[in-house]
């Protein structure tokens, strides 16, 4: 082979050569790539903050001072306060109570909150006003004087559910004993003994169903013993003549304890309510109707 020959093959084989690695390495290059997978992180769910999450409670015009990231809780639907209670809630309800007793003339007022969705079948006006009942015993039971403690309820749907849950769904204030106080208790005696409370019941039943006019008269009641000191609730069952007499006086008091510790469960001490029955000795309408009967089997609640 000439030199000529020679360098041609050379050139050949180094054109092949190269024709083959940009084979290999360019044009052999898997133009589809995999995407590659980005894996989201678990957000974490925080609970959202409601402006109750602290208990706070201030006198504006005074000197106490008692807030603290824990509250009195309650589920959905619900009037009883959740347990435990934080012991830093009892220290503060311990000042408050030496705080009240000082300034005589000052109360503390107690704002439940509740939801439109919420459920109560309970004897008072609403769930909110239940809660506060609730938050009242607790602080009576620690020996805050209950008649300094005022009671009232808010429809509030801005309130926020955690986990099945409110937290804290109450509110306080500081008031001042009006000039009047005394002249508004006897208005609302008044108003109690002219139009007790009259619960009717089915023949030889002795469940209820509460309007919501009676239910604001057990509120009134329950208002009115929180303020005095020797006055007490008065339950007397009634029936019809239908039936044997001792029977229907035994019936009469069932109606009667029933009411009793219907009032116990909402709110009203159990040592300032007095039970008895008459059975059929006081009719206020005549036996011989049904609708005289009907008006005969009733269960009356006043105040002495």
């Amino acid at each position: 082979m000439n030199r000529k020959k020679y360098y041609l093959v050379l050139i050949l084989l180094t054109i092949i050569c190269g024709a083959f690695l940009n084979w290999k390495f360019c044009c052999n290059v898997n133009t589809k790539t995999t995407p590659s997978i980005v894996q989201k992180e678990t957000p974490i769910v925080k609970p959202v903050k409601s402006k109750f999450d602290g208990i706070s409670i201030i006198d504006k015009n005074g000197n106490f001072k008692f807030k603290h990231p824990d509250n009195f809780n309650f589920l959905v639907s619900s009037y009883q306060i959740e347990k435990p209670i934080s012991t830093k809630i009892d220290l503060g309800l311990e000042n408050l109570k030496n705080y009240l007793i000082q300034n005589p003339n000052k109360n503390i007022s107690i704002t439940g909150h509740y939801k439109t969705i919420e459920k109560y079948n309970g004897a008072l006006p609403n769930l909110g006003y239940a809660r506060a009942t609730s938050i009242k015993n607790y602080m009576v039971e620690k020996k805050i004087p209950s008649k300094q403690i005022n009671l009232y309820s808010k429809l509030d749907d801005a309130l926020i559910i955690n986990d099945k849950t409110f937290k804290g769904p109450i509110s306080f204030n500081f008031t001042s004993t009006n000039n009047n106080f005394e002249e508004e208790l006897k208005i609302l005696k008044n108003k109690i003994q002219k139009k007790p409370l009259v619960l009717y019941f089915k023949t030889g039943e002795s469940n209820i169903s509460l309007s919501a006019i009676q239910k604001q008269k057990i509120a009134d009641i329950s208002k009115y013993l929180d303020k005095t000191n020797n006055n007490s609730v008065i339950i007397t069952g009634h029936t019809d003549n239908i039936g044997n007499a001792q029977k229907n006086t035994i019936l009469g008091q069932k109606r009667a304890e029933f009411a009793k510790n219907y009032l116990i469960q909402n709110g009203i001490p159990r040592n300032k309510i007095i039970t008895n029955s008459k059975g059929p000795l006081n009719p206020i309408a005549d036996n011989s109707t049904s609708e005289g009967r009907s008006k005969n089997r009733r269960t009356v609640i006043t105040i002495n």
